[in-house]
């Protein structure tokens, strides 16, 4: 009771990945009716918690790239060219937890508590996991510039599209992830580069809207490399 929105936040980025198995197939909503419940099975299995620590130092020591702090947003536990699951994401922003689970199909979700449009987008679409209507073309264009297609249903003069081209007047966000493709050569489910706020350029077309945006971080020159070849 005593966490911070943050750290609450944080705490529910943290149990959705342990608790993932429960999370997919939709038990956690019925075995965890707080986040306190959710913790204290955790904390069960201390062996499991040692191995967590030691994975997550790990995994800071190959960390490749410098993360960057979101200032501006501190509510909000994710860091600028950092990698996170899907659910990670929703559990930053507040969207979902371990005891309100609610999942996304689509790439794309408005979250008003935060005036912020989350964009998720995988490069390689195939078309085991994307029907002809999205296979959408995204790319970098360079390291400050990004081409993304907006659902084959948005139109510009829809509430949607609207909110996308105006965001900046209007005082809303866009927060980019990216990813290359949906699953590793092992079939594991990649995350998603988070690349940060961006601000619109300039669009064109219709149904879907083609829009360029520009990166607050510019891209990191290895990744620029691998997302620009992704439609090649």
């Amino acid at each position: 009771n005593s966490c911070s929105e943050r750290e609450l936040r944080l705490l529910n980025m943290i149990l959705v990945v342990i608790l993932s198995p429960s999370v997919s197939s939709g038990k956690t909503v019925k075995e965890f009716d707080t986040v306190e419940q959710a913790v204290k099975r955790v904390l069960e299995y201390p062996a499991l918690v040692d191995e967590l620590v030691q994975v997550a130092e790990l995994l800071e020591e190959r960390r490749s790239h410098i993360p960057i702090a979101m200032e501006d947003s501190p509510q909000i536990p994710l860091k600028i060219h950092c990698r996170y699951s899907r659910d990670e994401v929703l559990s930053a922003y507040g969207y979902t937890s371990v005891s309100n689970v609610k999942s996304m199909r689509e790439g794309v979700l408005w979250i008003p508590k935060e005036n912020t449009d989350v964009l998720f987008v995988t490069l390689n679409k195939s078309a085991q996991d994307f029907s002809d209507t999205t296979m959408y073309k995204d790319y970098a264009i360079s390291e400050w510039l990004f081409h993304w297609e907006s659902q084959s249903t948005t139109s510009v003069s829809s509430k949607t599209g609207q909110r996308y081209l105006n965001h900046a007047s209007n005082g809303t966000r866009i927060a980019l992830f990216i990813r290359r493709e949906k699953r590793d050569l092992s079939g594991r489910t990649l995350p998603f580069f988070f690349a940060g706020h961006v601000t619109y350029v300039k669009h064109e077309s219709d149904r879907p809207v083609a829009i360029t945006w520009k990166l607050e971080h510019p891209l990191p020159g290895d990744l620029v490399h691998l997302l620009r070849t992704a439609i090649a």
